[in-house]
């Protein structure tokens, strides 16, 4: 997440410096340009990672190659953003960091994968997110006999 932060930050900056006036505007477009390059690239490598960690095996394949063509669709229409960038300078840098900061935001609500290890089904999955809400409660009998009654998120 720390990298999407870092290249929504430097494509802002980048945005902002081309709509002023300051000397050695083309340095500082070139270092926050490249630092902005090499957090995409660090995110994208972290969003495989976590794409592939995310889904049980049975659908690993299915949900990697549906982000996969998404982040496609992102790539063609790339192109139409630089001949927009060059009718109103700096829109492509605000629109870029802009994308980066609202996918920092979609990733808050992802569990860590660190140190867990992979599940091999729906059902584990699903297991995994009902686990800490759901408890079952038992009641025991006349004879001392416990039983499983029903399920409860209260205990």
């Amino acid at each position: 997440m720390m990298f999407f932060i870092i290249a929504s930050l430097a494509g802002v900056a980048v945005g902002v410096i081309q709509l002023l006036e300051i000397p050695n505007k083309g340095h500082l477009i070139n270092g926050f340009a490249l630092t902005s390059k090499l957090g995409v690239a660090a995110g994208w490598a972290s969003l495989m990672l976590l794409t592939s960690e995310s889904f049980p095996t049975v659908v690993r394949n299915i949900g990697y190659g549906i982000q996969n063509s998404v982040s496609r669709i992102g790539a063609m229409i790339a192109p139409q953003i630089v001949y927009v960038s060059q009718r109103t300078s700096g829109v492509m840098y605000f629109l870029c960091g802009g994308v980066m900061f609202i996918s920092m935001l979609c990733l808050i609500g992802v569990s860590e994968t660190g140190k867990k290890s992979l599940t091999d089904t729906i059902e584990k999955k699903e297991k995994m997110y009902t686990k800490s809400d759901v408890r079952v409660k038992t009641k025991t009998t006349k004879d001392n006999k416990r039983f499983e009654c029903e399920y409860s998120s209260h205990l």
